[in-house]
């Protein structure tokens, strides 16, 4: 698989696997405009998503990554 999953999240996360159930709903058209999203770019390329290219055009894998929960440093808008 050319997903990585850092800080708490691996592939059998709940969270995680909500989010792979979420994307199997989504349209062809949501899919892309989650691609331009997440990466910028409208289609996969062709050599597939391990050939993800960062920003800094080095192949990188898609990253799904947990970030820490801290009460004391939520505020209300």
């Amino acid at each position: 698989m050319n997903t990585q999953y850092r800080g708490d999240f691996t592939q059998k996360h709940k969270v995680v696997t909500w989010f792979w159930q979420v994307m199997a709903t989504l349209t062809q058209d949501q899919l892309r405009k989650f691609l331009v999203f997440c990466t910028g770019m409208p289609r996969v390329p062709i050599e597939g998503f391990r050939a993800l290219q960062s920003n800094r055009d080095r192949t990188c894998k898609f990253q799904i990554q947990s970030i820490p929960f801290d009460r004391k440093n939520m505020s209300l808008m």
